[in-house]
């Protein structure tokens, strides 16, 4: 089967006779482990084509690490929300299915203050800050911004299907190694840690910011990136509407068997499902808590066991006062605490603050956070803000903890990210099908990232499907 046919299926422009799976034919004839993104678009795609699909999500909601709160002011999302513009799946699923979206004002210039080493300051005054330690080429850059600019004035890659070439292994180091061979101290390191979506630059691989860099160029070349107007949870919402098979929740699949007539899932309350394929869309950081009795290459198993997912902890929190007008700094901030990034929360329309703040902590900073409790980190939100702020005199509320770290069994992470040397060990081969087992999610995504590698790997994982149920016709 060609690409194109695949692109036409993908986009509903054309109709492909799929094939019966063959008898004996299962009670269902494709079973899918999670309610995301990936999952749901495989069984759209299938069941458009006349296969009997379930889907098994073990949350007691649609959407994986899609999350909308519809009852916070702004209806802020937690988990994915940018659509860029070679989002085609996803937008054209927003236009089939009446999803609105709206342009993005994500990225509307933003004021912010800097806290470190236990200064208040402006960020106008980085530049000649003592605390500002890069190289002076690189001063006036505030540290959000150095790895990305200067990874991008080094990017080997020439489009977005190379990544994975052998050409580009030799470059595939650490992060920490490239900006050290750049002439950053440690000191200066430290603080482009703090807004790295990561784990951290000793762990995180070149090869991965290069991709990701080509991937949001080219997105910049083809238009304007959009956001679902009333949250991004109303796509996968209107997928699973969309279905005619169940979507079932609060069905925590805890074994896959793939037999060689069939596959079977075994869930929590002692159920089984049998199915003549099964699409695993779990992230590999949260698949500890399934056995898989399959016919899984070692090169898979230790893909399984080592990809790295980027712990972030979010902590939307109520300002009961607006202390930046009284102490005449932005709301926003870059601090070396463990609140890390705090960001303004905004009207959708009106692009005002609407009382809201969010502290985005990642990497190592989440992970010295795991455990707290919602009380534990209220109380830290509290101190920290009167620290940081005095004019707040502590009067915040923490509202909502999203957890997308190694505290939340169902997601381990946020998102994949590749270490240094793994796209050469595992880009490629750890999402290959295991019998009648089939893996699909933003992890196994080739030319997209984010929201639309999920559906990528979903539409691939769809027609592994197809292939292997025409070839035993």
């Amino acid at each position: 089967m060609s690409l194109t046919r695949r692109s036409a299926l993908a986009l509903g422009a054309g109709a492909v006779a799929l094939p019966a799976i063959g008898a004996p034919r299962s009670r269902i004839d494709v079973a899918i482990v999670g309610a995301g993104l990936s999952g749901l678009h495989a069984a759209r795609l299938l069941e458009a084509e006349g296969y009997k699909v379930g889907v098994f999500e073990a949350s007691n909601r649609i959407g994986g690490r899609i999350l909308t709160f519809d009852d916070l002011p702004g209806s802020p999302n937690g988990g994915g929300t940018q659509i860029g513009a070679s989002y085609a799946r996803m937008r054209k699923t927003c236009e089939d299915l009446g999803v609105a979206t709206v342009e993005s004002r994500e990225a509307d210039s933003r004021d912010a203050c800097f806290h470190i080493g236990g200064r208040l300051f402006a960020q106008t005054d980085w530049e000649g800050a003592p605390e500002n330690t890069l190289p002076a080429a690189l001063k006036k850059m505030p540290p959000g911004l150095v790895l990305a600019r200067l990874a991008a004035s080094d990017n080997p890659l020439s489009d977005v299907t190379v990544w994975r070439d052998a050409a580009h292994q030799a470059r595939d180091i650490s992060a920490d190694a490239f900006l050290s061979a750049k002439g950053l101290d440690a000191k200066a390191r430290a603080l482009v840690d703090v807004g790295l979506n990561a784990n951290a630059l000793s762990t995180y691989s070149m090869l991965n910011i290069w991709r990701t860099l080509t991937v949001f160029a080219l997105d910049r070349e083809l238009g304007a990136i959009i956001v679902a107007r009333d949250g991004t949870q109303r796509v996968p919402e209107a997928m699973a509407k969309s279905l005619q098979g169940e979507v079932r929740l609060n069905a925590k699949v805890t074994r896959i068997t793939a037999k060689r007539n069939g596959a079977e899932l075994t869930l929590a309350n002692g159920a089984s499902v049998c199915a003549g394929f099964v699409v695993c869309t779990i992230p590999f950081a949260a698949l500890n808590g399934v056995a898989l009795d399959a016919p899984l290459a070692p090169v898979q198993r230790a893909a399984m066991a080592g990809l790295p997912y980027t712990q972030i902890l979010q902590l939307h929190i109520a300002a009961d006062g607006a202390f930046w007008e009284k102490d005449g700094r932005p709301a926003e901030m870059w601090t070396d605490g463990p609140l890390e990034r705090v960001f303004v929360g905004r009207d959708r329309a009106t692009r005002q603050p609407n009382g809201l703040l969010l502290s985005w902590i990642n990497g190592t900073g989440a992970m010295a956070l795991k455990g707290k409790s919602d009380a534990e980190l209220e109380t830290l939100v509290r101190s920290e803000i009167m620290r940081l702020r005095p004019a707040s005199e502590g009067k915040v509320r923490l509202l909502r903890v999203v957890r997308w770290t190694a505290d939340n069994p169902l997601a381990g992470g946020a998102y994949m990210h590749w270490g240094p040397g793994q796209v050469k060990d595992w880009a490629g081969v750890m999402g290959a099908r295991a019998g009648r087992l089939h893996f699909a999610g933003e992890h196994l995504s080739y030319l997209n990232t984010g929201m639309e590698g999920a559906f990528e790997s979903g539409e691939a994982a769809a027609f592994e499907v197809f292939e292997a149920s025409q070839a035993r016709k």
